[in-house]
């Protein structure tokens, strides 16, 4: 009986030995500067919230070469004068727990992003009741086919269908209660969700997704200090940053590259208002940034902008009824003596409320307030949030604004339509001419992924002395031997998936 055991063993261990190595596959770990706040679409704020949220969910289309395509989407049509949109939805697409997509998880997400009126609330009354509440005009026609009534004929709207506030959440969330869903939730995007803490997220192929596995099994994102970052930069064990200031010395697997397609950086001031009608005053703001210490840390930060078109970092413009009085908000003593600089005199006087938080944006201001005193400006501070900003723009208090579009947040949404409109705030951009491209570019979220904001800002800003573009990319460079092209991976999209990505090179 023992021998016959002994034999048995032996044979399991031969089988044992005899099988392929198990594979654990390619693991892409992400650098993120702040906690995820929240994985509901409807309500992410953020873009580290974001980035997670796109890859649980889709939405019904997707932009693709500027041009919304259908993703949980077939096909679609117009009628009744293109006040109606018939969607024609996808039959081979299933939940994260295996459940099919249907047109009820349509509607019921639709009606669920009317009631909550958030993110890009501007578009939400062009649909029929979605704010009066009589009749909601999204209707199921059956279990792959969707009706939206329109107040009005607006194409456009197909690109809206596209942002991450319409992404498609499952019917009455499965059962479950909206707070018990948004703990662990399920999507049908390219990876699912495995785990999710306040230092780490940790997201896993999906293996059932309708357009072909991603070209990664694992995705992390891990929320630490810069200061151990850097440590995990110097042994390699994350793949990529979003923006952090880097050690004195940069690894060597790091490689840093110019993005000439687009700004990270727009410093925009009014040509009309004195002293900046000054054409040597424009020329030497421009030569200061372009060719000194702005540009130079520019370039030496380390920050991956993912994006076929890249979102600036920062917008400047200025409050053209505002008083020059203010109350000390930071210690511009300190700041000034930082600088290296002394304000002496009588000089124009102006306050920053800067609503950049991200360790690698922080120093603009800083840097911006140099080169202001170094001109002759009388400069203060303020650091803010984007919800303080607001409260301070009604009141009319800062000259200068510096924030970050690429927050795609309810609150900048709220934010720029406060920008937009001088009645409410007494806020104004320069002119007509840049009052017309801000509102028909930067407000329409559908036209900040398609990048037009960005075309308008090189043909017309730009040549008309308003904004000083800089832009940069920076990624790992053992992922350009793997065939990634990493300078045009896609924010916006699924992470690394086949349609968004290259592949890699076999």
């Amino acid at each position: 009986m023992c021998r016959a055991n002994e034999v048995v063993k032996i044979c399991l261990l031969f089988l044992f030995l005899s099988l392929p190595p198990v594979t654990w596959g390619i693991t892409f770990t992400r650098y993120l500067p702040d906690r995820i706040v929240t994985l509901d679409p409807l309500n992410t704020v953020d873009r580290y919230s974001q980035f997670v949220v796109i890859q649980i969910f889709d939405s019904l289309f997707a932009l693709q070469d500027e041009m919304p395509k259908p993703l949980l989407a077939e096909s679609y049509s117009y009628e009744n004068q293109g006040k109606e949109i018939k969607i024609v939805l996808r039959k081979n697409v299933v939940f994260h727990d295996g459940r099919p997509f249907t047109a009820d998880d349509v509607v019921f997400s639709i009606q669920r992003i009317c009631n909550g009126r958030k993110g890009n609330a501007k578009i939400l009354p062009i649909i029929k009741g979605c704010i009066s509440k009589n009749s909601l005009g999204v209707r199921k026609i059956n279990d792959f086919e969707v009706s939206l009534q329109l107040i009005q004929n607006f194409p456009p709207f197909i690109s809206y269908l596209a942002s991450p506030q319409f992404m498609i959440l499952p019917q009455n969330f499965h059962g479950l209660s909206e707070a018990e869903f948004f703990r662990h939730p399920v999507g049908t995007g390219p990876f699912k969700l495995v785990s999710s803490s306040e230092s780490k997220v940790v997201l896993a192929k999906n293996e059932n997704y309708f357009r072909g596995n991603a070209q990664i099994d694992q995705l992390i994102g891990l929320i630490d200090t810069p200061e151990r970052i850097y440590q995990r930069l110097k042994d390699e064990s994350i793949d990529d940053i979003f923006p952090l200031s880097p050690p004195d010395h940069f690894p060597s697997s790091y490689q840093i590259t110019q993005n000439n397609t687009a700004s990270s950086i727009l410093l925009v001031f009014p040509k009309l208002r004195k002293p900046f009608n000054n054409q040597m005053l424009r020329r030497a703001i421009r030569a200061a940034v372009q060719n000194d210490e702005i540009g130079r840390i520019l370039k030496s930060h380390a920050g991956v902008i993912p994006g076929e078109t890249v979102i600036p970092w920062g917008a400047l413009g200025f409050n053209k009824n505002a008083s020059l009085n203010f109350s000390l908000d930071a210690d511009i003593n300190e700041l000034v003596k930082k600088a290296g600089y002394a304000t002496t005199g009588d000089v124009p006087e102006f306050t920053i409320c800067s609503a950049l938080k991200a360790p690698f944006t922080q120093e603009i201001p800083e840097l911006l307030l140099k080169h202001l005193i170094n001109l002759g400006f009388r400069v203060r501070l303020k650091i803010q949030t984007i919800p303080e900003l607001i409260r301070d723009l009604h009141r009319g208090t800062p000259e200068i604004i510096l924030f970050s579009p690429t927050m795609a947040s309810t609150d900048t949404y709220q934010f720029l339509r406060d920008f937009e409109s001088t009645s409410a705030s007494g806020f104004s951009p320069m002119d007509k001419q840049f009052d017309k491209t801000l509102s028909s570019a930067l407000i329409s979220s559908d036209r900040m992924v398609r990048g037009e904001y960005y075309r308008k800002a090189d043909q017309i800003l730009v040549e008309r002395d308003y904004v000083i573009p800089l832009g940069h990319i920076v990624y790992q460079t053992s992922l350009r031997k793997k065939g990634w092209n990493m300078p045009e991976m896609t924010f916006l999209g699924p992470f690394l998936t086949p349609a968004y990505e290259t592949a890699p090179k076999k």
